[in-house]
């Protein structure tokens, strides 16, 4: 272990080392948007650099009194090659950027590094001999992290961040911090970052371990948070609930709706992770936690009551629970030119919202909550989706296994295009026999009216099949329309005795068991 700083710096040093700028680079003095990138791109001294939406296939070099800006919260950027900032005023980067090799910032003055989400650098990342801060926060890096030898009068940040090498941390100027939250670290910790000073997270939880029990916030308060786990994070409502006996019986509870970057796509449609989460009172909660999968393609936030079989509403059974809406609402892309709630699908950071990121920052920003609220955070946390659910179950034990004790996937949908090809030559089908002219409704924009013929056909087809021997056949496609409604009903066992506040342990009965 004693070899450890010096091996790793070498690796540093081998791997990135320093680049020279040759002519054929491309030179960033301003601002360079919506455009590819072929080659090197170099900062020269004393410029400043900002990047939006683009693809660099090279490498970066950031020279002296130089800063580079990579922002990409509104649409992704990347850099096939390794960034190289030395001697340099600062090199952020910010939202969905991709680094193809290492992240090295060194005798920097300013603030540097990566604030996510949606961070990803494939190689090391080394910040050293600054005089600025450095932070790593949300992102994931698939080396090793070296923060070394930086001065300031801020503290570097180290926050919910996974590191696929080792953690070092040595002979920083103030030590650093971990301010949202601790890290997932697969390799060792080391030094300022030890394991022991709440650097690497304990289970699924996002608070430090040895962090002493908080003061809980007042529902309403929570409206007034700040220092979220998840950069531009605004909360819109927060209230309490009282008690409902119908349509659905629901105890009393807190209510926190929110959204997370929210912003102007480069279509024009206005976009955002909207979320929910309800609590039950202190008195009635079991210390547990539950995010509601989605369902379709989203664009709308479910109301958080929790469905999970024959628990639903876990919120009565005490647990808190999250929901959210894939990135987008249908009703603001109703507002665009195309007026297609399917219209999320032609900008990449949408699609990227869809895929898993929405999920993640709503995963995040619940838990955040609910330890603000109760004063701790919860003792398991769940996952329970059927369909698009589904698919996000897998999404998370297969990118964030470390969100979520448990996992219920029912009937994931894993191959969209598949399913979008089948349905669409269902509906030339349907079109082949729809006396002609097709006529359209008077909706922006028009639909066909496919619907009477296929009724006739589904009306047809179920008429058959009541008339016929049931075979295996039949059985399956009957017993498939239930499949969602029972996915999750003998998975999750009914918590059987009230928790203790402040406890950390779980009693009998109380465990996810798989039956």
């Amino acid at each position: 272990m004693k070899t450890l700083p010096l091996a790793l710096a070498l690796v540093f040093a081998v791997v990135v080392g320093a680049s020279a700028v040759h002519a054929a680079d491309t030179v960033c003095s301003g601002t360079i948007s919506a455009s590819t990138v072929s080659g090197n791109l170099v900062v020269p001294q004393n410029a400043s650099c900002i990047l939006q939406t683009v693809s660099v296939t090279g490498n970066v070099e950031v020279l002296q009194n130089a800063s580079l800006s990579v922002q990409a919260y509104v649409e992704p950027s990347s850099i096939g090659g390794n960034i190289l900032a030395d001697h340099c005023a600062s090199a952020l980067l910010q939202g969905t950027v991709t680094v193809g090799g290492n992240l090295q910032i060194q005798n920097c003055t300013g603030k540097s590094g990566f604030a996510g989400p949606g961070i990803k650098i494939h190689g090391n990342f080394l910040c050293q001999n600054n005089r600025g801060p450095c932070e790593a926060w949300l992102g994931a890096v698939g080396g090793s992290a070296l923060i070394q030898n930086n001065v300031s009068s801020l503290a570097s940040d180290i926050s919910l961040s996974a590191i696929g090498g080792t953690l070092l941390c040595l002979q920083n100027t103030p030590a650093p911090t971990h301010n949202a939250g601790p890290d997932w670290v697969t390799g060792n910790l080391v030094g300022q970052c030890a394991q022991n000073l709440g650097f690497g997270a304990v289970g699924t939880s996002i608070v430090a371990p040895g962090t002493s029990q908080g003061k809980p916030v007042a529902c309403e308060d929570l409206a007034n948070l700040s220092n979220f786990p998840v950069p531009n994070t605004q909360i819109t409502s927060a209230k309490l609930n009282a008690a409902t006996a119908t349509p659905t019986a629901l105890p009393a509870h807190c209510q926190i709706d929110g959204i997370i970057n929210a912003r102007v796509g480069s279509d024009g449609c206005s976009y955002g992770d909207s979320f929910e989460v309800r609590l039950p009172l202190a008195n009635a909660w079991n210390g547990r936690f539950m995010f509601q999968g989605g369902g379709g393609t989203e664009g709308a936030v479910p109301s958080a009551t929790g469905s999970a079989g024959t628990l639903s509403p876990t919120l009565a059974q005490g647990y808190a629970v999250a929901s959210q809406d894939g990135g987008h609402e249908n009703s603001q892309l109703a507002k665009c030119a195309s007026g297609s709630p399917n219209q999320f699908y032609l900008d990449a950071q949408r699609l990227i919202d869809f895929a898993y990121q929405s999920i993640q920052v709503a995963t995040l920003t619940a838990k955040y909550l609910i330890a603000a609220y109760y004063g701790e955070g919860p003792d398991r946390s769940y996952w329970v989706g059927c369909s698009t659910g589904g698919r996000q179950a897998m999404v998370m034990s297969q990118t964030f296994p470390q969100y979520y004790d448990g996992i219920v996937a029912g009937d994931p949908v894993y191959d969209l295009e598949a399913i979008s090809f089948s349905e669409l030559w269902g509906l030339e089908q349907i079109a082949a026999i729809t006396p002609k002219p097709i006529q359209f409704t008077s909706t922006t924009p028009p639909q066909p009216l496919f619907f009477p013929p296929f009724r006739q056909l589904i009306s047809s087809f179920l008429r058959q099949l009541s008339c016929r021997p049931v075979t295996a056949s039949t059985a399956l496609w009957m017993a498939l329309s239930t499949t969602c409604r029972l996915a999750g009903q003998s998975l999750i066992r009914r918590p059987t005795s009230s928790r203790t506040r402040g406890s950390r342990s779980s009693a009998p009965g109380q465990s996810c068991r798989l039956v």
